[in-house]
């Protein structure tokens, strides 16, 4: 049996195209239903990879809008598993960051002189050594950083409050002297009661504020990440490329993170990217209405 021609082979994206036409939806529409930016949206459907955020994002998105278009599985099955090969071709094309550094080291004397075997011998032990050096520098240099780096990490304190003051005596009032009463002339028109002035309307009410505030933090690169929810740390670990956190708090959250460049962070619902450079330290604060940057206090030069 022939094949179709390939003009009527669609691609990922026409379909998408078609099935969003046929429901008579725009991509802002469904953008704003799923809480993603719309020219991440329309990049599907011209199916152009380039302007995503991620990898792992753009396998989200195909899910996600696959989902509201009513799109089965098996018709993007196949872009999904070629996204997660050519992300598994990149890691292992990656370099090794261990530094492997060697050594000249000079032959061992012998009574009878070295044979080829025992230089040999000698040489496989020597390299392994430098290799087991060589990685146990490079740990040990990893974990001084990151204790360096919690180390540094901001405390915020709140001000004392001044004790109060001693309110100086107050002299004992003067004793009223009582002033003659005087009777009133009596009339017979009826007494004409006070009015009382209104009451001030009641003030109105303050609008409510969103309360919460909910971060998705997923790692596209190894990234440091300490959270405090107030004065308490709830989580200090290391990020992995792929892996995904999520926090909740009521009323704010502070995190830092030894790599901004290698996280995107989604804050109650909207993607804000990634917080910072690529290898840069930094400390932020979110609460339901703002995101506030905390500026480092810089490291003391050591003498």
């Amino acid at each position: 049996m022939m094949g179709l021609p390939l003009a009527h082979m669609q691609t990922l994206g026409q379909k998408f195209r078609q099935a969003r036409e046929a429901k008579g939806l725009t991509v802002e529409q469904i953008a704003e239903d799923l809480r993603i930016n719309s020219s991440y949206l329309k990049s599907l459907e011209s199916d152009d990879t380039s302007k995503m955020p991620g990898d792992f994002f753009y396998r989200s998105f195909i899910r996600q809008y696959a989902r509201v278009l009513g799109i089965p599985e098996r018709d993007y099955q196949s872009e999904i598993e070629r996204s997660i090969t050519d992300q598994e071709r990149l890691l292992e094309a990656l370099p090794s960051q261990v530094p492997v550094r060697t050594f000249d080291v000079p032959p061992m004397p012998t009574v009878g002189g070295p044979t080829r075997d025992d230089t040999r011998r000698w040489v496989l032990r020597v390299a392994g050594l430098v290799l087991v050096l060589a990685a146990t520098s490079g740990v040990y240099a990893l974990w001084m950083k990151y204790r360096a780096w919690q180390e540094a990490s901001p405390v915020v304190t709140r001000p004392a409050e001044p004790a109060p003051q001693p309110s100086a005596q107050t002299p004992p009032p003067a004793p009223k002297t009582e002033e003659p009463k005087t009777e009133e002339p009596k009339t017979d028109q009826p007494r004409l009661e006070e009015k009382k002035p209104a009451e001030p309307a009641a003030e109105a009410a303050k609008p409510e504020t969103s309360s919460g505030v909910r971060l998705v933090i997923a790692a596209r690169e190894t990234a440091w990440l300490d959270v405090w929810q107030g004065e308490k740390r709830i989580h200090a670990d290391i990020l992995q490329p792929g892996q995904t956190k999520t926090f909740e708090a009521p009323d704010r959250l502070r995190i830092r993170l030894g790599n901004a460049g290698g996280v995107d962070i989604d804050w109650n619902g909207k993607a804000m990217g990634a917080p910072g450079p690529r290898g840069q330290v930094v400390v932020m604060e979110y609460t339901p209405t703002a995101v506030t940057p905390i500026v480092l206090p810089a490291t003391p030069a050591k003498k």
